[in-house]
């Protein structure tokens, strides 16, 4: 029976197995130290991995000294993490925040003293280390592997840390403010389960990090019951998806409690009594003056689409 595991889903095997040491920890102690060496391995695999994804050579330490057959067969003096995170900067130009840094720091030395010297820390201490470095290298992953949604293991990962009180503590710490100070619309994520992360004008969560148009498709997905008439959608206020008018995508969610419409694609937002929709064949309209839209009219029963009216 053969082990294979490429870069990145070796490094997310490290972190998985600190989640379950981490778990092991509270009934027995040791564990906590080996949740530290893993989590320490699997950032320096998974930022690895980030790199290779722009070149293979980026991961040798002497970039003069890279051969492709060397990489294949894992025989090279590869880079150590503080290597890969100025490489990620500077030739890879990804934003990693000073936080991020200093948290990957503290790790990386408690990590050494561990498997070089001996340890005498606090167990809530490491405890807090650990949930601080998890906190920002499971969005980064989310931001830097957009197909990371398929992978079983990253499921797990995200699972097991969204059970996890201190971890959503320290998560949240960290995006406090960009909640506060972002007013733009928001809507739960479909991926982490987080109330009110997913910036929609953003298209992004502000928690996990998980975004773009499949965001949006999802959470759509989620709530709309495909098992019922078209248009039937329950999410909070929010009772009807419709095609946008603007757009023409079934992306328009209107409320039942609100006096607006607010479409997921193009993400623009009218007042409800604007939406139009003809009593016979459903195209969708915006209302442009008292009992006229711009492609159709409004007659005693309800709205009606220049084509309906011409074929009656």
């Amino acid at each position: 029976m053969e082990l294979q595991l490429n870069v990145l889903d070796n490094g997310l095997d490290f972190i998985n197995k600190c989640l379950y040491e981490l778990e092991d920890s509270t009934d027995h102690a040791p564990s906590i130290k080996y949740a530290v060496l893993h989590l320490n391995a699997g950032i320096e695999l998974i930022f690895k991995a980030r790199l290779s994804n722009d070149h293979w050579a980026f991961v040798f330490e002497d970039l003069n000294k890279a051969k492709y057959d060397s990489y294949i067969e894992g025989d090279f003096k590869s880079i150590n993490l503080d290597t890969a995170l100025s490489r990620l900067q500077h030739i890879c130009k990804i934003s990693i925040s000073e936080q991020f840094i200093s948290s990957i720091d503290r790790l990386k030395k408690t990590r050494n003293r561990i498997e070089h010297f001996q340890i005498n820390e606090n167990h809530y201490q490491l405890r807090a280390i650990i949930y601080d470095s998890l906190s920002y290298i499971v969005p980064f992953i989310n931001r830097e592997f957009p197909k990371i949604y398929g992978n079983s293991t990253f499921n797990e990962i995200s699972k097991l840390l969204h059970s996890q009180e201190n971890y959503l503590c320290e998560r949240y710490k960290r995006i406090k403010n960009e909640l506060t100070s972002n007013h733009s619309f928001k809507i739960d994520c479909p991926q982490c389960n987080q109330e009110h992360t997913l910036d929609v004008d953003e298209e992004i969560c502000i928690f996990c990090n998980y975004g773009g148009n499949l965001a949006i498709n999802d959470f759509i997905y989620k709530y709309a019951d495909l098992d019922k008439e078209a248009g039937t959608f329950t999410y909070k206020e929010f009772d009807s998806l419709k095609y946008c008018p603007f757009c023409h995508n079934e992306s328009l969610i209107i409320s039942s409690s609100e006096e607006y419409c607010k479409c997921l694609t193009c993400k623009t937002q009218f007042e409800k009594e604007k939406f139009l929709e003809c009593e016979y064949c459903k195209q969708v309209d915006i209302l442009i003056d008292e009992d006229t839209g711009e492609n159709g009219e409004i007659i005693e029963s309800g709205y009606y689409c220049y084509h309906c009216l011409m074929g009656d």
